[in-house]
Formats: structure tokens, sequence, C-alpha cells
């Protein structure tokens, strides 16, 4: 039946009605939209407020020896030649610099090579930092471009080099921390992530799909399982700052780890456990009793139905919710600070007991970069938070993906 003719039907009071439900329905559909619109619109102004962060207009303020040189991109072939072109500015021996072990590794510790997309006017330009340049006056780049010509002047008066330095680049992401901004890097916190991240899925992932599936096919229906899934229920709202306490005590304290990979590792495995736990459980959960019964109904044992049937049902739900625990923990600063993550480390995990090396994750990082007195480390912090959220993004995208992609309709 059309609309019109519905509404020939109807009295004048029942239409005022009509009317009246669907404006509430319009209202309703509207602030439900709302959320998502204002999620995606601060998503879009953090990602803007830190792009203009993280690419800065610089004046170099520097004189003689102690100063970063400016060469031509066409002059440097390789990052070698840029560092022996640096040497001859300053009166020093390429050859007998880069040769020896030990100078060599002094001075790489001290140096690193920019790519200048514009520096006092002319384009393609490139920059041999070292640790004993001048200080370096960095503006955001919306402020530096409105203030360009005001600033190119001054600097072209004084000496100085005025120049266009995105901080976020592929040298960002291999170079370690410093006490400089324009030499810090955001390695050590990448390379200690991964670690921690590796463990937490390893372990989060045996103990919690292991769980579910008990619960869910094992366990019998008594009070000890009601108050198991009350108690696992409450665990996942606990704030992550109690787990980090825990952590402190149990494994850094107790255990006596310090604090290491595997204390970070175990006490991030706990905060995301019961979300893993829960996620697995709806997930078995979705797969229809009538595959159960088929497949006892063939012979099989419960184990075999369980390993043949209900997991591999199972497993899009299973994986999304661990995929999207995981990116909870990624992004975790409290629980880590609480067992002693480091800010700031100069060296890479490695070895033999990597698991027992301090260590540095990407939110530590951010926030060390962030407390430092010096006000040009926040062009550097708003780097790293664009690489966290990149990858965070990545990473949720990935788990509707696999949902979209695998998503079984019974």
């Amino acid at each position: 039946m059309s609309n019109l003719t519905q509404n020939t039907l109807l009295t004048p009071e029942e239409r005022k009605r009509l009317k009246a439900r669907q404006r509430t329905g319009g209202i309703l559909k509207f602030l439900t939209v709302l959320p998502i619109v204002l999620a995606i619109l601060l998503i879009l102004f953090v990602f803007l407020s830190n792009i203009n962060n993280a690419f800065v207009w610089q004046t170099i303020k520097r004189t003689g020896s102690s100063s970063g040189m400016l060469f031509d991109k066409k002059e440097v072939t390789s990052q070698e030649k840029g560092f022996e072109l640096e040497l001859e500015a300053r009166g020093d021996d390429p050859a007998e610099t880069l040769s020896d072990e030990e100078n060599r590794r002094k001075f790489l510790l001290r140096s690193r090579i920019d790519h200048l997309p514009e520096a006092n006017g002319e384009k393609d330009k490139v920059i041999v930092w070292t640790s004993r340049d001048k200080i370096v006056d960095q503006r955001p780049y919306l402020e530096g471009r409105r203030l360009k010509s005001e600033l190119a002047a001054e600097a072209a008066e004084e000496g100085y080099d005025f120049a266009l330095n995105p901080l976020l680049d592929k040298a960002f992401l291999t170079r370690n921390g410093s006490s400089r901004p324009h030499l810090a890097g955001f390695r050590t916190a990448i390379v200690g992530t991964l670690w921690v991240i590796m463990l937490v899925i390893l372990l989060s992932t045996v103990v919690g799909v292991g769980t579910a599936v008990y619960l869910e096919e094992y366990a019998p229906k008594n009070w000890f399982s009601a108050v198991l899934e009350v108690n696992l229920r409450n665990l996942a709202g606990v704030p992550s700052i109690v787990y980090g306490l825990l952590g402190a005590y149990t494994f850094v304290r107790s255990w006596q780890m310090g604090s290491s990979i595997l204390a970070a590792a175990l006490t991030l495995s706990l905060l995301i456990l019961p979300v893993v736990v829960i996620a697995s459980r709806e997930a078995i959960r979705a797969v229809p009793s009538s595959l159960r019964q088929a497949s006892y109904g063939l012979g099989a044992t419960k184990l075999q139905t369980v390993n043949n049937v209900v997991l591999p049902n199972a497993v899009t739900g299973i994986v999304t919710g661990v995929i999207l625990a995981i990116a909870r923990a990624i992004g975790e600063t409290a629980p880590l600070v609480m067992i002693g993550g480091a800010g700031f480390i100069s060296t890479i995990p490695g070895g033999w007991d990597v698991l027992f090396d301090r260590f540095s994750v990407m939110p530590l990082q951010i926030y060390s970069y962030f407390i430092v007195p010096d006000g040009n480390f926040r062009e550097v912090a708003s780097a790293g938070i664009l690489i966290l959220l990149s990858l965070l993004i990545a990473i949720y995208f990935v788990a509707f993906l696999i949902r979209l992609r695998f998503e079984r309709k019974w």
C-alpha cells in the first residue's frame, strides 16, 4: 500500500501521530550517526594537527665548526658521501675518521643526514647535523608558512639557514633516541614495541582462547562457572593502571624480572586477557549447535568436534577479538610506566637474554618526548604520534577486512 493511499485511510489525529513518530525516528537516526561523524572529525583533527607539527620550518643558528652543513642534493650521492663532505667542511680527514671503527661509531652516534625539500629558498638540499649544532628554532608548518618571508629575511640578515624539514621521514624510523631533537628517532621504541607485542600475542592467544574453549565446551554449568564469567566481565573494565600495579608487584618485584620485556608482556597480557576470553567465547557460542550434533552423529569425539568443527567456524570472531585487544595493548602507557618502562634508551634490545633487557615502546617514547623541557621535542613527539596512530588504524582496518571477508551468517 502506497504512502498516499495509507494517509487517506488515516484520521487527522493518526496522521499527526505518524508524523511525530517519523520525526522522532529521524532525530534518533541523526543522533546515531552524529557520534560516528564526530569521531571521524576528531581523528582527522588529530592527524592534521600532528602533521602540522611534524613538518616544521627551522631557523638553523650555527657558526663555524659547530654547524651542520648544507649541501646540494646532487653532491650527496649516498649517506657515506654526506658524512665525508661534512668532515671535509669541518677540516677533518674523512678517511681517518670513518676508517677507524671507534671514531666512526662516535661520529655516527652524533650525526645524521636529512633531506630538506626547501632551504634558503632553494629546492632539494641536504643537511648533515651533528650533536654540536647550535639551537634550532622550529615552527609548525602552517605558522612557518605564514611567516615565511619574515623568517627568511631575518635568517638571511643574521647568516642563518631557513629550511623546511619533515621530521617524519624514513630516517626517523631508523634512528635511536637522542637528547637533541634534530637527532632524535623512533627506532628503539618500534623494536621494543615489536618484542613486547609478539610475546603478548603468544601469551594472550594461547591462554585466552584455551580458557574460552574450556568454559564453552567443557566446563560444567554450575555456580563456579557463573562466578567466573561475572569476574571476567568485571576484569575487562578494570583501569589499566591497576594491572600496572599488579605487574610491578608480581613480575618486577616478587618474581624479580625487573623492568624487562618479559615483565611488560606478562602485564599487558593480563590486561587484555579478559577481552580475548570474552570475544573468543562469543565467537564459539555463535557456532550453531546443529554442527556439533552432526559431528557427534558421525562418530566424532568431543576433542575432534572442537578441533575440526567448532574452532574453524569460530576463527574469524576469535582473530578479530585478538587483533582489537592487541591494538589496545599497543596504545597503553600507564601499566608500562608502573613497571618502570624506559622513556629513553640508546640501544635496541638484543642478545640471548633479550627478554630480560630494558625496553621502550612507542607510547612511552612519545610521553618522554613531551615532558622534555626543550619545546622542539614537541614536534618530534608529533612525528611519533603519527606513526602510532597509523599503526592502530591499520590494525583496526585489518580486523575489519578479516570480519568482512570471512564472516559467516548462520
